[in-house]
Protein backbone atom coordinates (compact mmCIF):
# COMPACT_ATOMS: atom_id res chain seq x y z
CA UNK A 1 0.00 0.00 0.00
CA UNK A 2 2.81 2.39 0.92
CA UNK A 3 4.59 1.63 -2.34
CA UNK A 4 1.45 2.47 -4.35
CA UNK A 5 1.00 5.73 -2.43
CA UNK A 6 4.66 6.62 -2.98
CA UNK A 7 4.33 5.89 -6.70
CA UNK A 8 1.19 8.04 -7.00
CA UNK A 9 2.91 10.89 -5.13
CA UNK A 10 5.93 10.73 -7.41
CA UNK A 11 3.63 10.69 -10.48
CA UNK A 12 1.73 13.75 -9.26
CA UNK A 13 4.99 15.62 -8.56
CA UNK A 14 6.31 14.78 -12.01
CA UNK A 15 3.00 15.93 -13.54
CA UNK A 16 3.12 19.24 -11.64
CA UNK A 17 6.76 19.70 -12.64
CA UNK A 18 5.94 19.00 -16.29
CA UNK A 19 3.02 21.49 -16.23
CA UNK A 20 5.22 24.19 -14.64
CA UNK A 21 8.03 23.48 -17.09
CA UNK A 22 5.63 23.71 -20.01
CA UNK A 23 4.19 26.98 -18.72
CA UNK A 24 7.70 28.43 -18.15
CA UNK A 25 8.85 27.34 -21.60
CA UNK A 26 5.80 28.93 -23.19
CA UNK A 27 6.58 32.22 -21.42
CA UNK A 28 10.22 31.93 -22.45
CA UNK A 29 9.28 31.45 -26.13
CA UNK A 30 6.86 34.37 -25.90
CA UNK A 31 9.60 36.64 -24.48
CA UNK A 32 12.03 35.57 -27.22
CA UNK A 33 9.39 36.39 -29.85
CA UNK A 34 8.73 39.78 -28.26
CA UNK A 35 12.47 40.56 -28.18
CA UNK A 36 12.80 39.64 -31.85
CA UNK A 37 9.82 41.78 -32.78
CA UNK A 38 11.10 44.69 -30.68
CA UNK A 39 14.55 44.40 -32.31
CA UNK A 40 12.99 44.54 -35.78
CA UNK A 41 10.90 47.53 -34.78
CA UNK A 42 13.96 49.32 -33.30
CA UNK A 43 15.86 48.78 -36.55
CA UNK A 44 13.02 50.25 -38.59
CA UNK A 45 12.56 53.19 -36.22
CA UNK A 46 16.30 53.95 -36.35
CA UNK A 47 16.13 53.75 -40.14
CA UNK A 48 13.08 55.89 -40.82
CA UNK A 49 12.59 58.16 -37.78
CA UNK A 50 14.83 61.20 -37.01
CA UNK A 51 16.99 60.70 -33.92
CA UNK A 52 15.31 63.43 -31.88
CA UNK A 53 11.88 61.79 -32.33
CA UNK A 54 12.82 58.13 -31.74
CA UNK A 55 12.21 58.03 -28.00
CA UNK A 56 8.85 59.77 -28.45
CA UNK A 57 7.89 57.30 -31.23
CA UNK A 58 8.86 54.30 -29.06
CA UNK A 59 6.72 55.63 -26.21
CA UNK A 60 3.77 56.08 -28.55
CA UNK A 61 4.15 52.56 -29.98
CA UNK A 62 4.36 51.12 -26.43
CA UNK A 63 1.21 53.00 -25.53
CA UNK A 64 -0.53 51.64 -28.64
CA UNK A 65 0.59 48.06 -27.81
CA UNK A 66 -0.66 48.44 -24.23
CA UNK A 67 -3.99 49.75 -25.48
CA UNK A 68 -4.30 46.78 -27.87
CA UNK A 69 -3.49 44.28 -25.11
CA UNK A 70 -5.93 45.88 -22.68
CA UNK A 71 -8.60 45.99 -25.38
CA UNK A 72 -8.11 42.30 -26.17
CA UNK A 73 -8.34 41.37 -22.49
CA UNK A 74 -11.43 43.54 -22.08
CA UNK A 75 -13.05 41.95 -25.12
CA UNK A 76 -12.30 38.43 -23.86
CA UNK A 77 -13.78 39.23 -20.44
CA UNK A 78 -16.84 40.76 -22.05
CA UNK A 79 -17.31 37.78 -24.34
CA UNK A 80 -16.99 35.37 -21.41
CA UNK A 81 -19.64 37.27 -19.47
CA UNK A 82 -22.00 37.32 -22.44
CA UNK A 83 -21.43 33.63 -23.18
CA UNK A 84 -22.11 32.69 -19.55
CA UNK A 85 -25.23 34.86 -19.50
CA UNK A 86 -26.46 33.35 -22.75
CA UNK A 87 -25.80 29.82 -21.45
CA UNK A 88 -27.70 30.46 -18.21
CA UNK A 89 -30.67 31.95 -20.05
CA UNK A 90 -30.82 29.22 -22.67
CA UNK A 91 -29.66 26.22 -20.66
CA UNK A 92 -32.92 24.42 -21.39
CA UNK A 93 -32.57 24.88 -25.13
CA UNK A 94 -29.92 22.34 -26.03
CA UNK A 95 -29.52 23.40 -29.66
CA UNK A 96 -28.96 27.08 -28.82
CA UNK A 97 -26.43 26.20 -26.11
CA UNK A 98 -24.48 24.17 -28.61
CA UNK A 99 -24.57 27.07 -31.03
CA UNK A 100 -23.28 29.44 -28.34
CA UNK A 101 -20.46 27.06 -27.43
CA UNK A 102 -19.53 26.71 -31.07
CA UNK A 103 -19.59 30.50 -31.46
CA UNK A 104 -17.27 30.85 -28.46
CA UNK A 105 -14.81 28.39 -30.04
CA UNK A 106 -15.01 30.21 -33.37
CA UNK A 107 -14.32 33.52 -31.63
CA UNK A 108 -11.29 32.13 -29.79
CA UNK A 109 -9.93 30.59 -33.00
CA UNK A 110 -10.52 33.83 -34.90
CA UNK A 111 -9.08 36.14 -32.20
CA UNK A 112 -5.99 33.96 -31.81
CA UNK A 113 -4.76 35.31 -35.14
CA UNK A 114 -4.80 38.81 -33.70
CA UNK A 115 -2.90 38.08 -30.52
CA UNK A 116 -0.15 40.54 -31.41
CA UNK A 117 -0.08 43.78 -33.36
CA UNK A 118 3.58 43.22 -34.26
CA UNK A 119 4.35 42.12 -37.84
CA UNK A 120 5.22 38.44 -38.31
CA UNK A 121 7.02 38.65 -41.65
CA UNK A 122 9.38 41.08 -43.37
CA UNK A 123 6.61 41.91 -45.84
CA UNK A 124 4.17 42.82 -43.04
CA UNK A 125 6.91 44.84 -41.37
CA UNK A 126 7.55 46.75 -44.60
CA UNK A 127 3.82 47.49 -45.00
CA UNK A 128 3.57 48.63 -41.37
CA UNK A 129 6.56 50.92 -41.73
CA UNK A 130 5.11 52.45 -44.89
CA UNK A 131 1.86 53.10 -43.01
CA UNK A 132 3.87 54.55 -40.13
CA UNK A 133 5.74 56.89 -42.47
CA UNK A 134 2.44 58.00 -44.03
CA UNK A 135 1.03 58.69 -40.56
CA UNK A 136 4.09 60.74 -39.62
CA UNK A 137 3.85 62.66 -42.90
CA UNK A 138 0.18 63.34 -42.20
CA UNK A 139 0.89 64.54 -38.66
CA UNK A 140 3.65 66.79 -39.97
CA UNK A 141 1.67 67.97 -43.00
CA UNK A 142 0.84 71.11 -41.02
CA UNK A 143 4.49 71.69 -41.62
CA UNK A 144 4.68 70.74 -45.26
CA UNK A 145 5.90 74.16 -46.25
CA UNK A 146 4.43 74.99 -43.37
CA UNK A 147 4.14 75.32 -39.78
CA UNK A 148 7.02 73.50 -40.91
CA UNK A 149 9.81 75.87 -40.80
CA UNK A 150 11.03 76.12 -37.21
CA UNK A 151 10.38 79.86 -36.94
CA UNK A 152 6.77 79.42 -38.08
CA UNK A 153 6.28 76.52 -35.75
CA UNK A 154 7.58 78.55 -32.85
CA UNK A 155 5.85 81.80 -33.66
CA UNK A 156 3.01 82.21 -31.16
CA UNK A 157 1.08 84.40 -33.60
CA UNK A 158 1.14 81.97 -36.54
CA UNK A 159 -1.86 80.01 -35.24
CA UNK A 160 -3.90 83.18 -34.82
CA UNK A 161 -2.84 84.33 -38.30
CA UNK A 162 -3.91 81.03 -39.89
CA UNK A 163 -7.19 81.09 -37.99
CA UNK A 164 -7.88 84.60 -39.30
CA UNK A 165 -7.02 83.58 -42.88
CA UNK A 166 -9.22 80.48 -42.59
CA UNK A 167 -12.21 82.68 -41.79
CA UNK A 168 -11.26 84.94 -44.69
CA UNK A 169 -11.16 81.94 -47.05
CA UNK A 170 -14.64 80.97 -45.89
CA UNK A 171 -15.85 84.50 -46.56
CA UNK A 172 -14.35 84.43 -50.08
CA UNK A 173 -15.97 81.06 -50.83
CA UNK A 174 -19.37 82.42 -49.77
CA UNK A 175 -19.09 85.85 -51.44
CA UNK A 176 -17.85 84.41 -54.76
CA UNK A 177 -20.54 81.68 -54.61
CA UNK A 178 -17.91 78.97 -55.06
CA UNK A 179 -20.13 76.47 -53.23
CA UNK A 180 -22.13 76.26 -56.48
CA UNK A 181 -19.29 74.10 -57.82
CA UNK A 182 -18.32 70.62 -56.68
CA UNK A 183 -14.63 71.26 -57.30
CA UNK A 184 -12.51 74.33 -57.99
CA UNK A 185 -8.80 74.72 -58.82
CA UNK A 186 -6.66 76.27 -56.08
CA UNK A 187 -5.84 79.12 -58.49
CA UNK A 188 -9.45 80.29 -58.32
CA UNK A 189 -9.25 80.72 -54.54
CA UNK A 190 -5.71 82.16 -54.72
CA UNK A 191 -6.81 84.85 -57.18
CA UNK A 192 -9.33 86.29 -54.72
CA UNK A 193 -7.17 85.65 -51.63
CA UNK A 194 -4.11 87.58 -52.83
CA UNK A 195 -6.34 90.53 -53.71
CA UNK A 196 -8.12 90.67 -50.36
CA UNK A 197 -5.57 89.42 -47.78
CA UNK A 198 -2.41 91.33 -46.92
CA UNK A 199 0.84 89.56 -45.99
CA UNK A 200 -0.29 86.15 -47.24
CA UNK A 201 2.41 84.07 -48.92
CA UNK A 202 2.24 81.18 -51.35
CA UNK A 203 3.58 78.84 -48.64
CA UNK A 204 0.54 79.62 -46.46
CA UNK A 205 -2.11 78.13 -48.75
CA UNK A 206 -1.48 74.40 -48.26
CA UNK A 207 -1.30 74.54 -44.43
CA UNK A 208 -4.47 76.61 -44.29
CA UNK A 209 -6.28 74.19 -46.62
CA UNK A 210 -5.06 71.39 -44.35
CA UNK A 211 -6.64 73.16 -41.38
CA UNK A 212 -9.89 73.66 -43.28
CA UNK A 213 -9.91 69.98 -44.22
CA UNK A 214 -9.24 68.87 -40.62
CA UNK A 215 -12.01 71.12 -39.31
CA UNK A 216 -14.36 69.97 -42.14
CA UNK A 217 -14.74 73.45 -43.62
CA UNK A 218 -13.84 71.82 -46.95
CA UNK A 219 -14.17 68.13 -47.77
CA UNK A 220 -10.72 67.64 -49.24
CA UNK A 221 -8.03 69.01 -51.52
CA UNK A 222 -6.23 66.74 -53.98
CA UNK A 223 -2.94 67.18 -55.81
CA UNK A 224 -3.49 66.74 -59.55
CA UNK A 225 0.05 67.84 -60.41
CA UNK A 226 2.65 69.97 -58.55
CA UNK A 227 1.07 73.18 -59.89
CA UNK A 228 -2.60 72.21 -59.70
CA UNK A 229 -4.59 71.28 -56.60
CA UNK A 230 -8.33 70.60 -56.68
CA UNK A 231 -10.43 71.82 -53.72
CA UNK A 232 -13.49 69.63 -53.03
CA UNK A 233 -16.43 71.74 -51.86
CA UNK A 234 -19.19 69.13 -52.06
CA UNK A 235 -19.76 66.51 -49.37
CA UNK A 236 -18.83 63.75 -51.80
CA UNK A 237 -15.48 61.99 -51.56
CA UNK A 238 -13.42 61.81 -54.76
CA UNK A 239 -10.52 59.57 -55.69
CA UNK A 240 -9.07 60.43 -59.09
CA UNK A 241 -7.09 57.85 -61.04
CA UNK A 242 -3.91 58.92 -62.84
CA UNK A 243 -5.61 58.99 -66.29
CA UNK A 244 -8.38 61.18 -64.80
CA UNK A 245 -5.73 63.52 -63.39
CA UNK A 246 -4.20 63.76 -66.87
CA UNK A 247 -7.52 64.88 -68.32
CA UNK A 248 -8.07 67.41 -65.49
CA UNK A 249 -4.56 68.81 -66.08
CA UNK A 250 -5.19 69.36 -69.79
CA UNK A 251 -8.70 70.70 -69.09
CA UNK A 252 -7.17 73.45 -66.94
CA UNK A 253 -4.03 74.16 -68.98
CA UNK A 254 -5.59 74.21 -72.47
CA UNK A 255 -7.76 77.03 -73.74
CA UNK A 256 -10.18 74.47 -75.14
CA UNK A 257 -9.81 70.70 -74.85
CA UNK A 258 -11.54 68.54 -77.44
CA UNK A 259 -11.56 64.75 -77.59
CA UNK A 260 -9.35 64.97 -80.67
CA UNK A 261 -6.84 67.17 -78.78
CA UNK A 262 -6.87 64.71 -75.87
CA UNK A 263 -6.13 61.73 -78.17
CA UNK A 264 -3.20 63.61 -79.78
CA UNK A 265 -1.66 64.70 -76.47
CA UNK A 266 -2.01 61.36 -74.68
CA UNK A 267 -1.75 58.97 -77.67
CA UNK A 268 -4.60 56.97 -76.16
CA UNK A 269 -6.93 55.03 -78.44
CA UNK A 270 -10.54 56.20 -78.60
CA UNK A 271 -12.01 53.30 -76.59
CA UNK A 272 -9.61 53.84 -73.65
CA UNK A 273 -10.14 57.62 -73.68
CA UNK A 274 -13.91 57.08 -73.70
CA UNK A 275 -13.64 54.73 -70.72
CA UNK A 276 -11.61 57.27 -68.68
CA UNK A 277 -13.93 60.13 -69.68
CA UNK A 278 -17.00 58.13 -68.68
CA UNK A 279 -15.47 57.50 -65.24
CA UNK A 280 -14.90 61.25 -64.90
CA UNK A 281 -18.43 62.06 -66.16
CA UNK A 282 -19.93 59.60 -63.64
CA UNK A 283 -18.54 61.81 -60.87
CA UNK A 284 -20.65 64.65 -62.33
CA UNK A 285 -17.78 67.15 -62.41
CA UNK A 286 -17.12 67.21 -66.16
CA UNK A 287 -19.19 67.12 -69.35
CA UNK A 288 -18.85 67.41 -73.14
CA UNK A 289 -20.33 70.43 -74.90
CA UNK A 290 -19.81 70.96 -78.65
CA UNK A 291 -17.09 68.28 -78.60
CA UNK A 292 -15.25 70.22 -75.85
CA UNK A 293 -14.43 68.71 -72.45
CA UNK A 294 -15.74 71.15 -69.84
CA UNK A 295 -15.06 71.14 -66.10
CA UNK A 296 -17.51 73.70 -64.76
CA UNK A 297 -15.51 74.66 -61.66
CA UNK A 298 -12.49 75.51 -63.83
CA UNK A 299 -14.20 78.60 -65.22
CA UNK A 300 -13.86 80.02 -68.71
CA UNK A 301 -10.68 80.46 -70.73
CA UNK A 302 -10.63 84.22 -69.98
CA UNK A 303 -11.02 83.61 -66.23
CA UNK A 304 -8.14 81.11 -66.12
CA UNK A 305 -5.85 83.54 -67.98
CA UNK A 306 -6.79 86.26 -65.51
CA UNK A 307 -6.14 84.01 -62.48
CA UNK A 308 -2.79 82.77 -63.79
CA UNK A 309 -1.52 86.26 -64.67
CA UNK A 310 -2.45 87.63 -61.26
CA UNK A 311 -0.82 84.69 -59.44
CA UNK A 312 2.29 84.98 -61.63
CA UNK A 313 2.71 88.65 -60.63
CA UNK A 314 2.15 87.71 -56.99
CA UNK A 315 4.84 84.99 -57.17
CA UNK A 316 7.30 87.33 -58.90
CA UNK A 317 6.74 89.97 -56.22
CA UNK A 318 7.45 87.41 -53.49
CA UNK A 319 10.56 86.22 -55.32
CA UNK A 320 11.93 89.76 -55.53
CA UNK A 321 11.15 90.30 -51.86
CA UNK A 322 13.10 87.15 -50.90
CA UNK A 323 16.04 88.21 -53.06
CA UNK A 324 16.05 91.66 -51.45
CA UNK A 325 15.99 90.10 -48.00
CA UNK A 326 18.88 87.80 -48.97
CA UNK A 327 20.91 90.78 -50.26
CA UNK A 328 20.33 92.69 -47.02
CA UNK A 329 21.45 89.67 -45.02
CA UNK A 330 24.64 89.34 -47.10
CA UNK A 331 25.31 93.09 -46.77
CA UNK A 332 24.84 92.80 -43.01
CA UNK A 333 27.31 89.91 -42.81
CA UNK A 334 29.75 91.81 -45.04
CA UNK A 335 29.66 94.87 -42.73
CA UNK A 336 30.26 92.61 -39.74
CA UNK A 337 33.18 90.95 -41.52
CA UNK A 338 34.79 94.33 -42.31
CA UNK A 339 34.29 95.62 -38.79
CA UNK A 340 35.76 92.53 -37.17
CA UNK A 341 38.79 92.74 -39.45
CA UNK A 342 39.42 96.44 -38.94
CA UNK A 343 38.72 96.50 -35.19
CA UNK A 344 41.36 93.84 -34.55
CA UNK A 345 42.19 93.26 -30.90
CA UNK A 346 40.19 94.69 -28.01
CA UNK A 347 40.88 98.46 -27.74
CA UNK A 348 42.27 99.80 -24.48
CA UNK A 349 40.20 102.02 -22.20
CA UNK A 350 42.09 105.05 -23.50
CA UNK A 351 41.41 104.14 -27.11
CA UNK A 352 37.73 103.58 -26.33
CA UNK A 353 37.43 107.11 -24.98
CA UNK A 354 39.12 108.53 -28.07
CA UNK A 355 36.85 106.50 -30.35
CA UNK A 356 33.55 107.48 -28.70
CA UNK A 357 33.24 110.61 -30.81
CA UNK A 358 33.32 108.48 -33.94
CA UNK A 359 30.09 106.55 -33.19
CA UNK A 360 27.27 107.25 -35.65
CA UNK A 361 23.85 105.81 -36.46
CA UNK A 362 23.64 104.22 -39.88
CA UNK A 363 20.72 104.99 -42.17
CA UNK A 364 17.60 102.80 -42.05
CA UNK A 365 18.21 101.87 -45.68
CA UNK A 366 21.49 100.15 -44.80
CA UNK A 367 20.17 98.30 -41.75
CA UNK A 368 18.58 94.88 -41.88
CA UNK A 369 14.84 95.19 -41.06
CA UNK A 370 14.87 92.58 -38.29
CA UNK A 371 17.88 94.13 -36.51
CA UNK A 372 17.15 97.03 -34.20
CA UNK A 373 18.95 100.31 -34.85
CA UNK A 374 22.11 100.55 -32.80
CA UNK A 375 25.37 102.54 -32.79
CA UNK A 376 27.80 101.41 -35.46
CA UNK A 377 31.53 102.12 -35.64
CA UNK A 378 32.82 104.71 -38.06
CA UNK A 379 36.40 103.95 -38.93
CA UNK A 380 39.02 106.67 -39.50
CA UNK A 381 39.87 105.00 -42.78
CA UNK A 382 37.05 103.74 -44.94
CA UNK A 383 36.80 99.92 -44.57
CA UNK A 384 37.90 98.12 -47.69
CA UNK A 385 34.92 96.55 -49.49
CA UNK A 386 35.28 92.78 -49.29
CA UNK A 387 33.30 90.18 -51.12
CA UNK A 388 31.10 87.96 -48.95
CA UNK A 389 32.75 85.06 -50.78
CA UNK A 390 35.80 85.53 -48.49
CA UNK A 391 33.89 84.03 -45.58
CA UNK A 392 32.85 81.13 -47.77
CA UNK A 393 36.49 80.67 -48.76
CA UNK A 394 37.55 80.58 -45.11
CA UNK A 395 34.79 78.08 -44.40
CA UNK A 396 35.92 75.85 -47.29
CA UNK A 397 39.55 75.93 -46.10
CA UNK A 398 38.47 75.09 -42.53
CA UNK A 399 36.35 72.13 -43.62
CA UNK A 400 39.25 70.73 -45.68
CA UNK A 401 42.22 71.61 -43.45
CA UNK A 402 41.24 73.00 -40.01
CA UNK A 403 44.87 73.24 -38.92
CA UNK A 404 45.60 75.85 -41.64
CA UNK A 405 43.06 78.35 -40.27
CA UNK A 406 44.46 81.28 -38.31
CA UNK A 407 42.93 82.39 -35.01
CA UNK A 408 41.59 85.59 -36.58
CA UNK A 409 39.85 83.62 -39.34
CA UNK A 410 38.47 81.21 -36.75
CA UNK A 411 36.98 84.17 -34.86
CA UNK A 412 35.29 85.30 -38.09
CA UNK A 413 33.73 81.87 -38.51
CA UNK A 414 32.56 81.89 -34.89
CA UNK A 415 31.04 85.38 -35.37
CA UNK A 416 29.24 84.24 -38.49
CA UNK A 417 27.94 81.12 -36.68
CA UNK A 418 26.64 83.19 -33.74
CA UNK A 419 24.74 85.50 -36.09
CA UNK A 420 23.54 82.47 -38.06
CA UNK A 421 22.13 81.07 -34.80
CA UNK A 422 20.29 84.33 -34.19
CA UNK A 423 19.00 84.41 -37.78
CA UNK A 424 17.73 80.84 -37.52
CA UNK A 425 16.22 80.89 -34.04
CA UNK A 426 15.28 84.53 -33.38
CA UNK A 427 11.56 83.88 -33.85
CA UNK A 428 11.83 80.78 -31.70
CA UNK A 429 13.54 82.27 -28.64
CA UNK A 430 12.59 85.95 -28.86
CA UNK A 431 16.23 87.05 -28.84
CA UNK A 432 17.05 85.60 -25.39
CA UNK A 433 19.56 82.72 -25.39
CA UNK A 434 21.40 80.77 -22.69
CA UNK A 435 25.15 80.79 -23.42
CA UNK A 436 25.41 76.99 -23.34
CA UNK A 437 22.93 76.77 -26.24
CA UNK A 438 25.01 79.03 -28.45
CA UNK A 439 28.22 77.29 -27.35
CA UNK A 440 26.82 73.86 -28.26
CA UNK A 441 25.59 75.20 -31.60
CA UNK A 442 29.03 76.66 -32.42
CA UNK A 443 30.92 73.51 -31.40
CA UNK A 444 28.60 71.41 -33.52
CA UNK A 445 29.65 73.53 -36.50
CA UNK A 446 33.26 74.41 -35.56
CA UNK A 447 34.99 71.69 -33.56
CA UNK A 448 38.10 73.82 -32.88
CA UNK A 449 36.12 76.61 -31.22
CA UNK A 450 37.35 76.89 -27.63
CA UNK A 451 35.36 78.48 -24.81
CA UNK A 452 37.89 81.33 -24.64
CA UNK A 453 37.52 82.13 -28.34
CA UNK A 454 33.72 82.01 -28.11
CA UNK A 455 33.67 84.31 -25.08
CA UNK A 456 36.13 86.71 -26.73
CA UNK A 457 34.00 86.83 -29.88
CA UNK A 458 30.84 87.49 -27.84
CA UNK A 459 32.59 90.40 -26.08
CA UNK A 460 33.56 91.91 -29.45
CA UNK A 461 30.08 91.43 -30.91
CA UNK A 462 28.68 93.10 -27.82
CA UNK A 463 31.02 96.09 -28.31
CA UNK A 464 29.92 96.27 -31.94
CA UNK A 465 26.27 96.10 -30.78
CA UNK A 466 25.67 93.00 -32.87
CA UNK A 467 24.78 91.47 -29.52
CA UNK A 468 22.68 93.77 -27.37
CA UNK A 469 23.63 92.63 -23.89
CA UNK A 470 24.82 89.81 -21.62
CA UNK A 471 23.75 89.05 -18.04
CA UNK A 472 23.77 86.20 -15.51
CA UNK A 473 21.03 84.18 -13.82
CA UNK A 474 22.41 81.92 -11.10
CA UNK A 475 25.65 80.60 -12.62
CA UNK A 476 24.40 80.75 -16.21
CA UNK A 477 25.28 83.46 -18.71
CA UNK A 478 22.54 84.80 -20.98
CA UNK A 479 22.81 86.72 -24.25
CA UNK A 480 20.20 89.06 -25.74
CA UNK A 481 20.20 90.00 -29.41
CA UNK A 482 17.73 92.83 -28.93
CA UNK A 483 16.63 95.10 -26.10
CA UNK A 484 14.75 92.98 -23.59
CA UNK A 485 13.80 94.37 -20.21
CA UNK A 486 13.20 91.62 -17.66
CA UNK A 487 11.69 92.35 -14.26
CA UNK A 488 13.01 90.47 -11.20
CA UNK A 489 9.92 88.27 -11.08
CA UNK A 490 10.40 87.37 -14.76
CA UNK A 491 14.04 86.44 -14.12
CA UNK A 492 12.94 84.32 -11.13
CA UNK A 493 10.40 82.57 -13.37
CA UNK A 494 13.07 81.79 -16.01
CA UNK A 495 15.59 80.71 -13.35
CA UNK A 496 13.08 78.23 -11.88
CA UNK A 497 12.67 76.60 -15.33
CA UNK A 498 16.43 76.12 -15.91
CA UNK A 499 17.59 72.50 -16.38
CA UNK A 500 14.12 71.11 -15.61
CA UNK A 501 11.63 69.28 -17.77
CA UNK A 502 8.88 71.52 -19.22
CA UNK A 503 6.33 72.14 -16.46
CA UNK A 504 2.75 73.37 -16.36
CA UNK A 505 1.27 76.37 -14.62
CA UNK A 506 0.53 74.47 -11.40
CA UNK A 507 4.20 73.42 -11.07
CA UNK A 508 5.29 77.08 -11.13
CA UNK A 509 2.60 78.08 -8.61
CA UNK A 510 3.78 75.35 -6.23
CA UNK A 511 7.52 75.74 -6.85
CA UNK A 512 7.68 79.53 -6.64
CA UNK A 513 5.00 79.92 -3.98
CA UNK A 514 3.14 82.48 -6.09
CA UNK A 515 -0.60 82.76 -6.60
CA UNK A 516 -2.17 81.82 -9.92
CA UNK A 517 -2.80 85.45 -10.94
CA UNK A 518 0.89 86.36 -10.62
CA UNK A 519 2.06 83.29 -12.55
CA UNK A 520 -0.42 83.96 -15.36
CA UNK A 521 0.65 87.61 -15.48
CA UNK A 522 4.35 86.68 -15.79
CA UNK A 523 3.52 84.06 -18.44
CA UNK A 524 1.58 86.63 -20.44
CA UNK A 525 4.41 89.19 -20.24
CA UNK A 526 7.08 86.67 -21.32
CA UNK A 527 4.84 85.41 -24.09
CA UNK A 528 4.33 88.94 -25.42
CA UNK A 529 8.13 89.33 -25.55
CA UNK A 530 8.39 86.12 -27.59
CA UNK A 531 10.37 84.33 -24.86
CA UNK A 532 7.72 81.83 -23.76
CA UNK A 533 5.27 79.57 -25.54
CA UNK A 534 2.84 76.84 -24.48
CA UNK A 535 2.68 73.32 -25.89
CA UNK A 536 0.09 70.85 -24.58
CA UNK A 537 -0.23 72.81 -21.31
CA UNK A 538 3.57 72.68 -20.84
CA UNK A 539 5.51 75.94 -20.56
CA UNK A 540 8.41 76.08 -23.01
CA UNK A 541 11.17 78.72 -22.90
CA UNK A 542 13.11 77.95 -26.11
CA UNK A 543 16.08 80.17 -25.23
CA UNK A 544 17.07 78.15 -22.17
CA UNK A 545 18.17 74.54 -21.72
CA UNK A 546 15.24 72.41 -20.57
CA UNK A 547 15.40 68.65 -20.19
CA UNK A 548 13.46 66.49 -22.62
Amino acid sequence: MSQIFFAITISILFLVFYILLTFWYRLYLSKIEMVKEQTKLDIQIDKYIPEEKRSEMREKLDQISNIIRETEKSLEREIEKKVKAAKSQDSLVVDESLIIEQAEKEYLIHSAEFGSAMPKTEEELHVDMENLKESIDTLESLDKEYYLSEPKKADVGIGMFYDKITRKFQQIIEEQQLLNYKIIPIQRLKYHAIKEIKNIKDDDFLPILNLMKETELITDFIEINPKLYIIILTNEKYDFSNPEKVILTFAYDEETLTIEDLLKKTEWDFSYASKVLNELFSKDIASITDDRIIVEGFGSEEERIKWNMSISKFDEKNRLRKEEKKKKKEAFELRLHDKLKDVGEEPSIKEEKEEKKDYIIESEKDLKPDVEESPQIKFKSKPQVKNIAELKKIRAIYEESPEEISESDLKKLISQTILSFHEKYSLLNGGLVQYEKISNFIKGDIEDASEDLIQETIVKLNKLKMIHNTFKLMDHQFITFKEIKLEKSEKDFITFALDKKPMNKEDFIKGLGWDEEKVLSIMKDLQSKGILRIERNNIIIPGIIQKE
